[in-house]
């Protein structure tokens, strides 16, 4: 297993003053073709994960990117599975989407 990385962040996170600290953690990951998984989960208690892990894909890519992937990761049960365990497992920079921070926590810790 490769060495990631870990950014969360919240609070309008692509509106475009995040750039700065996007484009060091994608450098730090490896660059523009390291593997980026986007994590939705606390964006999903207002059914929001799917715009919002959305408009996280156009971002990175919009930054440079080139391997950027949504999981469906929005709940204990998705948190389990082989294949999303396993995309970030090979992931260099995991993001893990704003919204409610302790269903995020509860999510994971459950998995």
């Amino acid at each position: 297993m490769s060495k990631g990385y870990i950014l969360l962040e919240g609070g309008a996170e692509f509106g475009g003053g995040m750039a700065e600290p996007d484009l060091r953690a994608i450098g730090l990951a490896g660059g523009m073709d390291a593997p980026i998984c986007i994590i939705p989960a606390a964006a999903a208690p207002d059914h929001n994960h799917q715009r919002a892990g959305q408009n996280g894909v156009r971002w990175f890519r919009s930054l440079g990117a080139r391997q950027v992937t949504l999981l469906p990761l929005i709940d204990q049960a998705s948190a389990n599975q082989a294949s999303i365990v396993s995309a970030i497992k090979e992931a260099r920079l995991v993001y893990l989407l704003g919204g409610f921070p302790e269903y995020l926590g509860n999510t994971l810790a459950a998995a």
